[in-house]
């Protein structure tokens, strides 16, 4: 397998959004979110944009996780596990990626390679605050050059 971290942090997310999931009420608040992620200045289509509410230490549950896909426009809007529409106001951790996997009769089939670097999926390498009013400027500009360093002419 390519990318074990990334299938595995992809099902403890989803165990742990179901997990959560199974009470009656909602106690949490939502806000719209959407936004537009582009690499390398071009729109990504097909990218996986999560955003998991960061909690703070007084607090053992933020809230539920976020999730989109973006369309051949680089644009998303999230939504969560629920079908609530956009995410928990506050602090959250993103990750992107385009890596598709599928079980396969052998295991696991690559579905679509991933495009996005792994830097961009990292804990704590994206971070974004959602407003308690919302935002369509949740904008997120990738780039496949490490930062600081630049092509040399």
């Amino acid at each position: 397998m390519k990318h074990p971290q990334r299938i595995a942090t992809a099902t403890l997310l989803l165990l742990l959004a179901t997990t959560f999931g199974c009470g009656s009420r909602d106690p949490f608040q939502y806000a719209p979110v959407s936004g537009v992620v582009t690499l390398d200045g071009d729109p990504l289509e097909g990218a996986r944009v999560s955003l998991e509410p960061q909690a703070a230490e007084s607090t053992l549950n933020a809230g539920f996780g976020s999730y989109a896909t973006t369309d051949q426009k680089g644009r998303f809007t999230l939504t969560t596990l629920h079908g609530k529409s956009g995410a928990v106001p506050g602090p959250h951790t993103v990750r992107i990626s385009t890596l598709v996997n599928r079980p396969g009769a052998d295991g696991v089939d690559l579905v679509r390679a991933e495009e996005v670097p792994d830097r961009y999926f990292q804990a704590g390498a994206l971070t974004f605050i959602v407003p308690p009013e919302g935002t369509n400027q949740a904008n997120f500009t990738l780039t496949t050059e490490p930062p600081g360093e630049e092509e040399e002419e």
